[in-house]
């Protein structure tokens, strides 16, 4: 049960960190002369994590 605990964590943490990222660029569209790269959002995604008794 810890180690699913850990997972949410984990997951909620990066979820949250990616919202305030996406939140901090999305104000940035408030000055017209703003160049949007998709690279300003970083590279949030989790590693795979195997399921168990999924196959």
């Amino acid at each position: 049960m810890d180690d699913l605990i850990d997972r949410f964590d984990l997951m909620m943490n990066e979820t949250m960190s990616y919202l305030d990222r996406a939140w901090e660029v999305a104000k940035m569209f408030r000055n017209p002369n703003y160049d949007y790269d998709p690279s300003d959002l970083g590279n949030f995604t989790l590693p795979e994590t195997p399921v168990e008794g999924g196959g």
